[in-house]
């Protein structure tokens, strides 16, 4: 049966119980490589993720426990060499400097293309020296023909996002654009039964993912400062974890609740769907986070610093606002959502529109469409 390899260098967590094997496994990875093994697998292709193995007893926040049994691809070890990938038809891989190897490997593969040189400056010189920032970004000047060159090999390309897109689509063969989430038709169907954003008291206001210096965390406390100033009618509640948990701690106070990680899909979509009015999103870099999409599929609208993927999400949705990166614009944009919920409401409605034709279903089926076609296995 024809194969196709995702290469990843994120490792999976192995432990063995009798005949079992029990793997850990990044959550998003498992839900995408699960729906998109059920499409190829349909179209009679199989589905292998090839990762680095180790030992596990327990899995972190983020990871999910499965039988390796009731999988719908199979998970191999990561390949030594360009040799191990002889027996599959093709290899879909991040574009990362990792797997540049796959240049010279004689191997056809397809790239799935996120960062800018920009994004990843920005991913790394969080509070580091003008020396260090300036040896990261000659680091990334003398990687950059390297990238560029992947992606001209490729015999595909998926970009997660049009950053990406608008800075490498002209090396690219045979490429789409896509928009990264796990909201399904079944949550977009749930949001619209939720309640309405917006006409409660007090506003809801979540920010959730890492509590890193790279996410802009550290914006929210003086956002809650300046809400508590103003005596705005609204609560930060901040969803995830990171290094910076100490220090947010210390900042909780009336308008700053730290709840903590939350299953992402027995706790995180029905909080945002039936709690949350608005998502605050204070990231300076402009990755492709799936924050942004699966807050609007919830019905959330985003309140965004300015970034060149806020800016596009907010355009073209038309379910939010772009805002300069400053906690107090953020506090007086919050005070006038406050103060006149129909703008949650109306912003609401369009990011369910929105998301309408971006569901998990929708996207992932056309990824395994795209794969099929560039390794010539469709039909």
């Amino acid at each position: 049966m024809p194969a196709i390899a995702y290469l990843s260098s994120v490792p999976v967590g192995v432990r063995t119980s009798g005949p079992r094997r029990i793997l850990a496994i990044d959550h998003r990875m498992l839900s995408s490589l699960t729906e998109m093994a059920r499409v190829l697998t349909g179209s009679g292709v199989d589905l292998h993720l090839l990762a680095p193995h180790h030992r596990f007893t327990d899995a972190a926040p983020g990871l999910r426990e499965v039988d390796d049994r009731d999988l719908t691809f199979c998970v191999g070890d990561a390949p030594a060499d360009s040799s191990a990938l002889a027996a599959y038809d093709g290899v879909y891989a991040l574009h990362r400097a990792s797997h540049h190897w796959l240049m010279d490997s004689g191997v056809p593969y397809v790239v799935l293309s996120e960062f800018t040189p920009a994004i990843r400056r920005a991913m790394v010189v969080t509070r580091v020296s003008a020396v260090d920032r300036a040896r990261i970004a000659f680091g990334e000047w003398r990687r950059e023909p390297a990238y560029r060159t992947m992606i001209r090999r490729a015999r595909g390309v998926q970009f997660n996002g049009v950053v990406a897109q608008r800075h490498y689509g002209r090396f690219a063969r045979h490429s789409i654009v896509f928009n990264d989430s796990r909201i399904t038709r079944e949550d977009l169907a749930a949001a619209r039964r939720a309640p309405k954003r917006g006409t409660r008291s007090p506003l809801t206001v979540a920010v959730s993912g890492r509590w890193a210096e790279a996410k802009g965390v550290r914006a929210v406390p003086a956002l809650a400062r300046a809400l508590e100033h103003e005596e705005t009618a609204a609560q930060i509640e901040m969803y995830g974890g990171g290094v910076l948990e100490p220090e947010l701690r210390r900042a909780q106070g009336e308008a700053l609740e730290l709840v903590g990680f939350l299953d992402f899909e027995s706790e995180w979509k029905p909080r945002m769907r039936e709690h949350v009015d608005l998502l605050f999103v204070p990231h300076h870099q402009a990755d492709p986070s799936c924050t942004y999409f699966e807050a609007l599929g919830c019905g959330v609208p985003i309140l965004c610093f300015d970034n060149a993927t806020s800016r596009r999400i907010v355009a073209d949705s038309g379910a939010g606002w772009v805002i300069p990166r400053s906690p107090d614009a953020a506090a007086r944009l919050i005070a006038d959502l406050a103060a006149h919920p129909a703008k949650v409401v109306e912003a609401s409605a369009r990011a369910l529109d929105y998301m309408a034709s971006r569901t998990f279903e929708d996207v992932t089926r056309r990824r395994a469409e795209h794969l099929l076609d560039v390794f010539d296995l469709a039909g």
